[in-house]
């Protein structure tokens, strides 16, 4: 009997580290897409309003993928936190006023958020997970 409790919990450990890491790598693969995608996606994908300039080229918020690069997990326990460093990555994903004395209107164009579409992505990876460690 203490054979099968050790084994179990061993299991338990095991799935819990490997949850954590598909979500992880998962959840920062899904909000890095957000800069491919020109949008967030929760039910659906919610395009970023377009930059109004003759001379604009290439996708917005990506001509360095500066802020995309600067996405960072760090996992605790059952916690898993993904920010970026940069003073400007808020104003982007949330919108409002920037520069000297708030005179520049930021748009939001949210790149990281709560995501229905990832929690299914999550969900379904994790069940198969769950279900090829029970049949070993």
């Amino acid at each position: 009997m203490n054979d099968l409790i050790n084994d179990l919990n061993n299991l338990q450990a095991n799935l819990h580290k490997d949850i954590m890491r598909i979500a992880r790598v998962e959840s920062e693969k899904f909000f890095k897409r957000s800069f491919d995608n020109e949008g967030f996606t929760d039910k659906g994908l919610t395009k970023w309003q377009s930059v109004k300039s003759a001379n604009k080229k290439g996708k917005i918020l990506t001509k360095t993928r500066t802020l995309a690069d600067t996405l960072k997990t760090t996992v605790s326990g059952d916690t898993i936190l993904i920010n970026s460093p940069t003073k400007y990555a808020k104003i982007h994903n949330e919108g409002g006023k920037a520069g000297r004395g708030g005179s520049a209107t930021i748009p939001k164009r949210q790149f990281i958020g709560k995501s229905e579409k990832l929690h299914g992505i999550l969900n379904r990876q994790i069940e198969r997970l769950i279900n090829k460690r029970l049949k070993q």
